[in-house]
């Protein structure tokens, strides 16, 4: 069956049906796959879109787009809040001005300092605090120093109890006390060097290594990939590998 040919009148027919004439017809009619000039009296403004289009969905698509692009911005909004909100240092800042894109700077006011300073809700988000000198710098301290208790912990994870602090500890790059269980000894040690498996330097001066034991602490790190072919002497002396994976 063949469908009838929609004319000009059809069409402003079934305009005035979907739209409660507040959508009117501008210019020509030139078929229902053409587009078509349309203008809404409410925003008295003029689109143009295919007339088969605006037939399947009559509405006007400038309003349409505004609509979802504020939904979408209230969206993103509430999602920036929310995420802001969690930060534990979110008491500490007051909004001076309202979010409008994640990319766009809004002004913050810190409680701290009571400086404001303008920056975008990404960065805010993404852990960027106050831009002040003053509070960049203490935050920068902060960062560096860990607690003597954060320590320990680390200390008891990594060592698996076998060092204990009994100085007092100072920043990492300060020399701390600490007894090793193993020689019954206290010695003094940079923390990081602790913390990245630096052995007790008492243990090392006078631990004998033998090949077989070599043998075993490198498996331990690097599997069967290695085999020891020579005689473990010391640790300044070489030593002959065998690499057992070869690449063909």
């Amino acid at each position: 069956m063949k469908v009838p040919k929609v004319t000009k009148e059809i069409f402003i027919e079934r305009l005035a049906e979907k739209t409660r004439d507040d959508i009117e017809l501008k210019g020509d009619f030139h078929g229902y796959n053409k587009e078509v000039t349309l203008f809404h009296t409410t925003c008295k403004r003029e689109f143009s879109v295919t007339a088969r289009a605006f037939l399947q969905l009559p509405n006007c698509r400038l309003c349409s787009n505004e609509a979802f692009t504020k939904a979408r911005q209230e969206k993103n909004k509430r999602e920036f809040y929310r995420k802001f909100s969690r930060k534990p240092y979110s008491m500490e800042y007051t909004f001076l001005s309202d979010y409008q894109k994640s990319n766009k700077k809004i002004k913050v006011q810190h409680k701290i300092c009571g400086k404001p300073f303008f920056m975008t809700p990404n960065k805010l988000v993404n852990g960027q605090q106050c831009s002040n000198k003053e509070c960049v710098g203490k935050r920068i301290r902060e960062g560096k120093m860990k607690s003597i208790e954060q320590f320990d912990k680390e200390l008891i994870i990594k060592w698996n109890g076998e060092f204990i602090a009994v100085g007092e500890y100072r920043g990492s790059k300060e020399k701390v006390n600490v007894f090793h269980k193993r020689c019954g000894k206290i010695i003094d040690a940079y923390p990081n060097n602790l913390l990245k498996g630096h052995d007790c330097k008492v243990c090392t001066n006078n631990y004998k290594r033998s090949t077989l034991q070599f043998e075993r602490e490198l498996q331990e790190v690097h599997g069967s990939e290695y085999s020891v072919m020579g005689t473990y002497k010391s640790r300044h002396d070489p030593i002959l590998i065998k690499h057992m994976f070869l690449i063909i």
